[in-house]
């Protein structure tokens, strides 16, 4: 690098940390950031009842299923996913969306092998039954 470019790159640099644009992200920030993405499936329900189902994660095709309570994460959106009571049981299935931490959404069936569709894009949190 000649003297020139260099010291055209050390203007740039001091006039852009002057201004309070660096345009670097410190770890905390990317940290931050990265655990806002994150999300929680967690399904529950009354002790003993199965469950079967498919996660879609940016492409990435799983097929779940166990007894409740699950809970699945995912590292960031989109993200669908279908849930259902793989048995005739009572009692309710109950799926909650927690994005960075937060409840984004609830849905629920009581329905004999009902079944729970949802998708969360990057802005939205959204499940029905």
């Amino acid at each position: 690098m000649n003297k020139l470019t260099r010291s055209f790159c050390a203007a740039l640099l001091l006039g852009g940390i002057l201004a309070g644009q660096t345009g670097c992200q410190t770890p905390e920030r990317i940290k931050a950031k990265e655990a806002a993405e994150v999300i929680d499936l967690r399904i529950s329900g009354p002790a003993g009842m199965k469950f079967t189902g498919m996660l879609d994660a940016n492409g990435y095709v799983q097929e779940i299923g166990g007894i409740v309570p699950m809970k699945y994460r995912v590292s960031r959106p989109p993200l669908t996913y279908t849930v259902q009571k793989s048995d005739g049981a009572s009692g309710e299935l109950l799926i909650e969306v927690f994005r960075g931490g937060e409840r984004v959404n609830t849905a629920k069936t009581s329905k004999p092998f009902g079944r729970i569709h949802g998708e969360i894009t990057s802005h939205s949190g959204r499940a029905g039954d």
